[in-house]
């Protein structure tokens, strides 16, 4: 069912995610960008020097929480 909504399609916009083409290099995956995985990746980046990376099969932050 499509929302007729001009706020709730400003809520969320229309985004192209690409897959991941290659081998990354990382030192700490998070994996799911739900509230818990965003604050978990964003305590990592505050208090250490390690390289992150967060990885959702969705959309970041645009579940449920």
């Amino acid at each position: 069912m499509k929302s007729t909504s001009l706020r709730l399609e400003q809520l969320y916009p229309r985004v192209e995610y690409t897959s991941l083409q290659s081998d990354a290099t990382t030192d700490t995956v998070v994996i799911g960008g739900g509230i818990a995985g965003c604050i978990t990746a964003w305590c990592l980046l505050r208090e250490t020097s390690q390289q992150i990376m967060l990885l959702d099969g969705s959309k970041i932050a645009r579940g449920a929480t």
